[in-house]
Parts: C-alpha cells; structure tokens; sequence
C-alpha cells in the first residue's frame, strides 16, 4: 500500500536517507534502489532548485563514502547496489564513474578490482542484472562500457604499480585487468 504524495515523501526523505546510509543500525533498513528509484518517479528534477541541490549533495557525498569505505567482505555487493541505486535517480552515471576513475586511493582501487572481478555487470548485458536495471538500459550500458575502458584499465595498471607490496591486491587487480 502506498499513501501521500511528494509532499509527505520529502518530508520523510532525510530520515529514509539516514537508515539507508547506515544501513538502518537498529531497524531493517528500506532497499537504497527502491528509495532512489522512487525520485526518479517523483520526477524530483521538477522540485525546487534547492531540493534538487540537496538531492545531488546527497548522491555526491554518499558515493564519495562508498569508494573510500574500509574493505569488507562484502564490498563488491555494496558498490553494486549503490552504484544501481544511484542509476535509479540520475540520468548520467558518467560524472559519479569518472570520480571513481579518478580516485587513487587504495579503497577505491581495491573496490573497483572486486567490482571487475565478481559484479553481474561485467558478465552479459542481461545475465545477473537485478530488477532495478529494467528501465536504466542506459546507465547500465554506461556503467558497462566504463569497466571495459581503456581508461579502467589504466587506473588498474597505476594501482599494481603503486601498491606492489601488497600480494592480494596486486593478484586481484592483474586479474580483473
């Protein structure tokens, strides 16, 4: 069942922002694709130039998080679903790719390895997709075309360089170029 309009969504916004960037700690946290999504059908670039501001702050701030994050497990899955729940609002993944192109941290690196090496994404151009890809052909088409750039491939290049000593990082990052 779904109530209210966008009016009462906005409302709530910063909240259901809250639990999904900490994954709701106490509670079961809302899907980060589906909260997202639901801007995308709120038409959220018709708001108010300063909801629309707060909104790309958001998005910004949280990706930036999500590539320097600590390494997890889990991490490959993690960047996976932001990266989707991102596509869900935005039009063009191209300037949040090119951050993480641009990136040389260590975190940043390491994710975008796990990422080439255990995400859907790099498989098929339908294998693996989740149901929140159905209607962003052209993010996923964007976000596929960027992990086999040149330019991917050259970040992976300056990482192994940059990080030799480590044996793990430099195993997986020869692989996943």
């Amino acid at each position: 069942m779904v109530w209210g309009d966008s009016d009462c969504y906005k409302h709530f916004l910063p909240r259901i922002f809250e639990l999904i960037v900490t994954n709701g700690e106490r509670y079961k946290s809302p899907d980060r694709e589906f909260v997202l999504s639901i801007l995308h059908y709120g038409e959220w670039r018709t708001w108010p130039e300063a909801e629309q501001r707060a909104i790309e702050a958001f998005l910004r701030a949280v990706w930036e998080t999500v590539l320097r994050d600590p390494q997890r497990e889990e991490r490959c899955r993690d960047i996976e679903s932001w990266i989707c729940a991102i596509s869900q609002p935005e039009d063009d993944l191209r300037p949040y790719l090119r951050q993480w192109e641009n990136d040389e941290s260590h975190p940043a690196c390491f994710a975008l390895s796990g990422f080439l090496l255990n995400s859907a994404i790099t498989r098929s151009k339908k294998q693996g997709r989740n149901e929140f890809w159905a209607d962003r052909d052209t993010q996923y088409v964007q976000l596929q075309n960027w992990v086999k750039s040149d330019a991917v491939r050259e970040k992976l290049t300056r990482a192994s360089v940059r990080w030799p000593e480590v044996d793990e990082f430099k195993a997986a990052i020869s692989i996943a170029r």
